[in-house]
């Protein structure tokens, strides 16, 4: 199955040639899977906060806040009134 377009996978070709790297946030899970991503560009259309997605989907907030800038750009996400706090009740 092809990926479709924005969602996708991409190998970092600087890490290979680093020696002593930090990986920042490694205790957080940046992968995720091609439902979720539909899921949460869903939920940021219907102006869901992002600590309410994140409960949703069983993920840390900071994951969801990385995702959403991935989104945004890729084209995916658009800015909305509320930001990451969204505006829906």
């Amino acid at each position: 199955m092809p990926a479709e377009k924005g969602v996708g996978r991409h190998e970092n070709k600087a890490l290979k040639n680093r020696r002593n790297i930090y990986l920042a946030c490694d205790e957080l899970d940046f992968t995720w899977g091609v439902d979720e991503i539909y899921q949460f560009e869903d939920m940021w259309k219907q102006g869901k906060n992002i600590n309410c997605i994140a409960e949703e989907l069983k993920r840390d907030p900071d994951e969801l806040a990385i995702l959403a800038i991935d989104r945004a750009r890729q084209g995916r996400i658009e800015q909305r009134q509320g930001g990451l706090l969204g505006y829906a009740e």
